[in-house]
């Protein structure tokens, strides 16, 4: 049964290699792309709350459009007072 296990063991391992990245057209282009954040920068980013915070500066930013432009809706609907 140890071949067995072997084979098994080396198939695995060579599936975990994976295959070498192709050289495309398209590759000039990606390396043109901003870089990602990283794992550990979002990490930290959601420890110290960082993202919350800016989420909240964008749903704030989107009341105060949606509340500019129901004013205006109602100046025009129903006139200045």
């Amino acid at each position: 049964m140890k071949p067995l296990y072997l084979a098994v063991l080396l198939l695995l391992a060579f599936l975990a290699m994976g295959c070498p990245p192709q050289q495309n057209p398209d590759a000039a282009e990606s390396e043109k792309k901003p870089a990602e954040k990283s794992t550990a920068q979002t990490a930290i980013e959601g420890f110290t709350g960082k993202t919350a915070v800016e989420a909240g500066k964008r749903a704030e930013k989107q009341i105060e459009a949606i509340s500019a432009q129901r004013e205006q809706d109602m100046v025009d609907a129903f006139g200045s007072e």
